[in-house]
């Protein structure tokens, strides 16, 4: 205990005059005439490194979670053109649209000789903006 003390007393002083010449020097710690501690330069290396992988991880998960709600919405306007149709085939079978109108839009607005086909409409039309069937598919 009594050598604690007279350490204390001892070398106290001399660290207190270190302790305020650093705290008063306003030089940085690292100039331009030293260089960092390699254990350093491996440090932030490797945090670079991780950082890239973290972003780039960042950016797949973001052009995953765009896939997927692209996805989603096909899938939707896909739906919504389904019970549209089924809902204009009811009014058409019900009588509440006219059944020649229903097929001049048909007539008007398919071009695809397998979309034709399927509604029983002429496949080789001379209408404007018909496309000419090669027979090739």
């Amino acid at each position: 205990m009594y050598a604690d003390c007279v350490l204390t007393r001892l070398y106290a002083p001399r660290y207190a005059k270190i302790n305020r010449e650093l705290l008063l020097n306003s030089r940085p710690l690292l100039t331009s005439d030293t260089t960092p501690m390699p254990k350093l330069d491996d440090q932030i290396s490797t945090l670079q490194e991780k950082l890239t992988q973290l972003k780039l991880r960042q950016q797949r998960l973001d052009a995953r979670k765009r896939a997927i709600d692209a996805l989603r919405e096909r899938k939707a306007t896909t739906r919504r053109k389904i019970l549209v149709g089924g809902i204009v085939l009811t009014k058409v079978q019900q009588g509440e649209i006219d059944n020649e109108q229903f097929r001049g839009w048909l007539d008007q607005a398919l071009t695809r000789p397998e979309d034709r086909a399927l509604f029983g409409l002429p496949v080789s039309d001379s209408r404007p903006g018909a496309q000419p069937s090669d027979g090739g598919g």
